[in-house]
């Protein structure tokens, strides 16, 4: 004060005296947390504990929200006991850099060991972080989350400082802010040509920013929520995740350049930016709804997706975390090449698949609202298309700016998602296949009838054609269908309904029933149809008939039954008579099962033995011939029935919602042999050995003897 440095520019001034005020701040807060620890172990008064745990327990929450959780849980709504203690105070301690404070500053109680430690914990989600000198900046989103508080109270002023100048993450001594991300990082990183001039420069992240924040320009008339909404999407859909994929691209650019050690940083520090460093970090009390990265974006929509994994998560995140741990490991061996694929067709791809889905989302909930709406999510969802629309308009200029239209924020002005959500799924199905994702992992809307691979489908059919009609992407794209399988493959639709029953009886119903599925002639199939009816198909397959020699000598020889029959009922329907016997046990994880193994499974093998006795019918006849109802076909007609039947093999074998090498999504033979794979150590490189053979071989076939014209 005294040398005048608040007349100064604002390093020399304003800064320096925010510097030391928060000091000031941050040393006051040590007294308050040693009596909180003293009176937990000395006077052992819950009175006091909770009084003092309430002085501490708001600077927790805008930064640990798990330790918050549980500390108001511990000695706030339940009576403090003492023997919580030790626990209460080791989840303090992991949360003192949240106050700004260390161990060493509170010290410890009357020479107490309680081996307090300032470390901040290197693993993120499962990713190791290997540059330590990296694990102050990982703290970016407390950042966020604070902004977004301040908003929340209306404290608008504090929050543009804390965005202008930061307030958590230290970077050689000094603090670093969000903005000083967006204005002087981002536009330094290998981004390529789809960001740089794309409605506005990453100048006018900052302008948008700055605007939400300040109540100008496009927000101008918008309420609070929307102005919140706003600033938190954008910094977690765009900001993050630009800044994130710029650092992982930096480091592949670099593979192989020494010293390692720089690329790695690069590549710990792009992840850190798409998981960020606000998790649950006491198991029971889970905070991701308070996370502000990338990672956290995911878990939330894939709830309206049910894209979900059996852990809560979404798929996204947790396919993201085992590829970042496989980059790092490419990257130390200098696999470039490797690690520029994994890069360009695997991460990229897993990253935009949340940013899509918010996109969708929002264009679901704000079709219904009018222009002169408060609600936050006209915002958010503006927020979050600036985020995809330029990647997207790469692929196609028209229909981007349409998504554009469609999702900008306009206070006052023409009707939110004026076309329709329905346009805007749509258009995103249009060109899904040019951004490198499945349309399975986008997954469907919980209030869209259907979903965005049927949109997709619709799109091939008529706007873009892709080769066949009503062609079908099974396990991600590793297996594209010449032909319209979608209505076979959705007899794994039957399966996970019945694996979600939890009695016979309901399983039983969809088994005999099913509900999903339609057979090659459009009509109605079930698990059990596959069985019963399989005879007249299947009279000829080796396989089927070694099955029917087997059963058909257990019935006569073991069990004294007429020649022909299993269990009473005729051999030919070994399958169905095995599921029956299993419900009638009332073995319910085994049927959970049973039906794959033994009903799918001889239906995939059928499928196969009939593409090749077409091949070979069309081989030796090289002419035009009689199809089974006796008419007249071509050899064009004989190609089409052979890629048919392999495309058949492949939808039963896979099935509808099955992910590339995933076990946790999936209801057929493939996400069974995922399953066992890690069993038998052959779930190397993502896919097991099983599936990968397989799909390598139907897609020999397609491109080696089909395509290739060998059948004739």
């Amino acid at each position: 004060i005294d040398q005048g440095l608040c007349m100064a520019s604002l390093s020399d001034g304003y800064l320096e005296f925010r510097s030391r005020v928060n000091s000031i701040i941050r040393t006051m807060t040590i007294p308050l947390v040693q009596k909180f620890i003293w009176h937990m172990f000395i006077t052992k008064d819950s009175d006091f504990v909770e009084l003092y745990g309430l002085s501490i327990l708001p600077q927790i929450k805008v930064c640990d929200p798990s330790v918050y959780e549980y500390i108001l849980e511990k000695v706030v709504f339940d009576d403090f006991s003492f023997e919580t203690a030790d626990d209460i105070l080791r989840a303090l301690q992991g949360s003192y850099s949240c106050m700004g404070i260390t161990c060493n500053d509170v010290g410890e109680l009357n020479g107490r060991q309680d081996g307090c430690s300032d470390d901040i914990s290197a693993t993120l989600r499962g990713y190791e972080i290997t540059d330590q000198t990296l694990l102050p900046r990982i703290v970016f989103d407390r950042d966020i989350l604070q902004i977004k508080v301040l908003a929340t109270m209306g404290a608008w002023e504090s929050a543009l400082d804390l965005y202008a100048y930061g307030q958590n993450v230290v970077v050689g001594g000094s603090l670093n802010s969000l903005k000083d991300l967006v204005i002087s990082k981002i536009d330094t990183l290998h981004l390529g040509d789809n960001f740089q001039g794309f409605a506005g420069k990453f100048d006018d992240v900052d302008e948008y920013i700055n605007a939400a924040l300040v109540g100008d320009d496009m927000f101008i008339d918008a309420s609070n929520d929307q102005r919140i909404e706003g600033v938190g999407r954008m910094l977690q859909g765009l900001v993050t995740y630009l800044y994130a994929l710029g650092e992982l691209q930096n480091a592949s650019a670099n593979c192989g350049v020494d010293p390692l050690f720089n690329s790695l940083s690069s590549w710990d520090m792009g992840a850190a930016y798409l998981m960020g460093s606000i998790k649950a970090n006491i198991d029971e009390y889970h905070s991701d709804d308070f996370g502000q990265a990338w990672f956290a974006l995911a878990n939330e929509m894939c709830d309206y997706f049910g894209t979900c994994v059996s852990s809560g998560k979404a798929h996204a995140s947790e396919s993201l975390v085992d590829d970042l741990n496989t980059g790092k490991e490419l990257l130390k061996a200098k696999s470039c090449t490797e690690l520029s694929l994994l890069l360009e067709e695997d991460i990229t791809p897993t990253i935009l698949v949340p940013l899509i889905q918010g996109m969708l989302h929002y264009a679901v909930e704000n079709e219904e609202l009018s222009s002169s709406s408060e609600s936050g999510s006209l915002a958010a969802g503006d927020a979050l298309s600036r985020a995809i629309i330029p990647v997207m308009n790469a692929i196609d200029s028209d229909k981007s700016m349409q998504i554009m239209t469609n999702m900008k924020f306009e206070k006052g002005g023409s009707k939110p998602v004026e076309d329709g959500a329905e346009r805007v799924f749509a258009d995103v199905a249009a060109m899904i296949d040019g951004l490198k994702v499945d349309c399975y992992e986008i997954g469907d809307h919980a209030s869209v009838v259907r979903s965005i691979c049927e949109f997709q489908e619709n799109s091939n059919g008529s706007e873009n054609p892709s080769p066949g009609a009503g062609f079908v992407s099974l396990a991600g794209g590793d297996y594209i269908s010449g032909t319209d399988v979608s209505n076979e493959a959705k007899i794994a639709l039957d399966v996970k309904d019945m694996q979600s029953k939890d009695n016979i009886d309901a399983m039983r119903t969809v088994y005999k029933n099913g509900g999903n599925s339609l057979s090659s002639d459009d009509q109605p199939q079930s698990l059990a149809t596959l069985s019963t009816t399989s005879f007249p198909r299947m009279s000829e397959d080796p396989m089927y008939n070694y099955f029917r020699h087997t059963f058909r000598s257990i019935g006569q020889d073991e069990e004294g039954e007429r020649l022909g029959v299993f269990d009473d009922e005729p051999v030919e329907q070994y399958g169905d008579t095995l599921v029956t016997d299993l419900m009638e046990l009332n073995q319910i994880e085994v049927v959970k099962e049973a039906p794959i193994v033994t009903n799918v499974w001889m239906t995939v093998t059928h499928h196969l033995y009939e593409a090749v006795r077409e091949c070979q019918s069309m081989y030796v006849s090289g002419a035009d011939g009689f199809n089974l109802d006796g008419d007249l076909f071509t050899d064009e007609d004989n190609v089409y029935y052979i890629e048919r039947d392999l495309d058949l093999a492949a939808a039963y074998y896979i099935g509808e919602g099955q992910l590339k090498g995933d076990k946790n999504s999936g209801f057929l033979l493939y996400n069974l042999a995922e399953k066992i794979a890690p069993e038998f150590n052959q779930d190397t490189g993502g896919v097991s050995q099983v599936n990968k053979k397989i799909l390598d071989v139907m897609n020999g076939i397609k491109s080696d003897i089909i395509d290739q014209g060998l059948c004739m």
